[in-house]
């Protein structure tokens, strides 16, 4: 879930990024233009260069200040790594539940706990509303009888990955 989460963020931030661009290419486009003219006045030229870098400046500034690279950047990383934690899983869990012990299992939550701890920017509210509206908020694992994942809270992005064997309700962590 969360890597769906950070893919739909780094969408999200991706496309303000490319939004908030294209200002920027009209108004160099405009300079170029605007420059390469010999019938208007130079004084003319100079406050349409003056108010085209102004804007260019502010835009580039709001990019900056906004980190939208950064942040796209960020939940991307977390996606890839969140993804590869997933194949883990798979391979221990899913393929070969039988040669999987505590320890595995403990490693991944480990693991999950060390990736979403390093998430540098907060998932934006809509998308984990939006998420939270589409999703169901407590999963299974359907290859395992014996263990099962019994609670994801989406709401809060808190996921308590407690193992129970289903037999003796014991918990394992």
């Amino acid at each position: 879930m969360t890597s769906i989460l950070c893919s739909k963020s780094c969408a999200f931030f991706s496309w303000i990024r490319t939004l908030i661009n294209i200002p920027l290419i009209l108004s160099s486009g405009a300079m170029t233009i605007l420059n390469s003219m010999n019938d208007i006045s130079t004084i003319e030229i100079k406050y349409a260069n003056i108010v085209l870098n102004s804007c260019t400046v502010t835009i580039l500034s709001l990019i900056g200040n906004f980190k939208l690279a950064e942040r796209e950047l960020s939940f991307r990383q977390a996606q890839i790594k969140m993804d590869k934690l997933y194949h883990n899983i798979e391979d221990k869990l899913l393929i070969d539940p039988l040669n999987c012990n505590i320890e595995d299992v403990r490693d991944i939550i480990k693991e999950y706990v060390i990736i979403y701890e390093h998430l540098e920017f907060p998932i934006p509210e809509f998308i984990r509303k939006n998420f939270q509206k589409n999703s169901k908020t407590s999963h299974t694992s359907s290859s395992s009888p014996s263990l099962y994942v019994e609670s994801l809270y989406v709401e809060s992005l808190y996921v308590d990955l407690t193992l129970f064997d289903k037999k003796n309700k014991e918990n394992y962590i």
